[in-house]
């Protein structure tokens, strides 16, 4: 019976002190047929040296290990390295800090396997406090009623009910087909949504209905909440993406009215005052922004001119 290869990569940068565990995870793994990709993305710490204690055991379960030493570049860099060279008939990539569980990548793929109609495949993810891995306190998944159309990209770009991203696995024949290059814009962020968004655009996507990962949440770890730069870097990203999807002129449109809605609905979101007075206390003009609207009124009272910002 032919058993797919599954290629699993991992880019890591200085991940000596949480190494371990993930790769105590891929020990246990009953997939039998596998490809490990590991990307060194130029770590100072002993990474190299906890990987190749891991080494000669993981070969032992009959997995082809594919060690890459590269200078920092960040994870979309190493990510690209890895893509360069896999060669499995499914793929998938997580965090040096991920831990999969025992059947992770045989559940995920015998679900391809089975389910031909999907291009990729989610399961759900548990969240634990590195401090408390033992006790689970969130399950991250994607969640759709009966009757509810399954729209994976435009909730993609939404960052709308999602499951957690970096747990994913895509048929290769599918990924190459929307990226045949095997390369992702290198960026500092967003390299979930580049190597999801053209797999989106093109496949549905597949959800099994169990946890089968857990996501280490590390103290001063968070995600982003307010912050300006992350935000307009990922927009970036998409917006880079997007140019290489080759939509139709009213798909890039309606793309363009989902960043707006994600990047850019707060702006303008509360009412704004202005005035202007003579000698400091005469009122001559006073205006008031509302949303793309501004009102501009004369001695204060009398209206005198409204405007209409249009946004391009």
């Amino acid at each position: 019976m032919h058993k797919p290869l599954i290629s699993l990569l991992t880019p890591c940068y200085n991940g000596e002190s949480y190494l371990r565990p993930h790769l105590e995870a891929l020990l246990k793994q009953t997939a039998e047929n596998v490809e490990y990709i590991f990307v060194n993305d130029g770590s100072t710490d002993k990474s190299e040296q906890v990987l190749f204690e891991y080494r000669e055991k993981l070969e032992a379960k009959g997995w082809k290990v594919v060690y890459l030493k590269k200078p920092n570049g960040g994870a979309a860099d190493a990510l690209n390295h890895g893509l360069k060279v896999f060669s499995g008939d499914y793929l998938t990539w997580v965090d040096s800090d991920d831990v999969l569980h025992p059947n992770f990548l045989t559940e995920m793929s015998e679900f391809l396997e089975e389910n031909q109609q999907f291009g990729f495949c989610y399961a759900q993810t548990q969240y634990v406090k590195v401090e408390d891995p033992q006790h689970p306190y969130f399950v991250q998944k994607r969640v759709i009623t009966d009757g509810e159309r399954d729209n994976f990209f435009e909730d993609l770009i939404l960052a709308k009910n999602l499951p957690a991203l970096a747990f994913c696995m895509v048929r290769s024949r599918d990924f190459l087909r929307v990226n045949p290059t095997r390369s992702i814009y290198v960026s500092p962020v967003g390299q979930n949504a580049q190597m999801l968004l053209p797999m989106a655009k093109n496949f549905r996507c597949g959800y099994i209905p169990k946890v089968l990962s857990t996501y280490m949440v590390r103290q001063g770890s968070a995600s982003h909440q307010i912050n300006p730069l992350y935000d307009a870097m990922l927009e970036d990203v998409l917006l880079h993406v997007m140019q290489n999807l080759e939509l139709k002129p009213w798909e890039e449109i309606y793309c363009k009215q989902l960043l707006d809605k994600r990047f850019h609905q707060n702006e303008v979101s509360k009412d704004q005052n202005f005035s202007l007075k003579l000698f400091g206390f005469i009122p001559l003009l006073k205006g008031k922004c509302q949303k793309s609207k501004t009102k501009i009124y004369l001695f204060g009272f009398i209206p005198f001119l409204s405007l209409k910002s249009v946004r391009k």
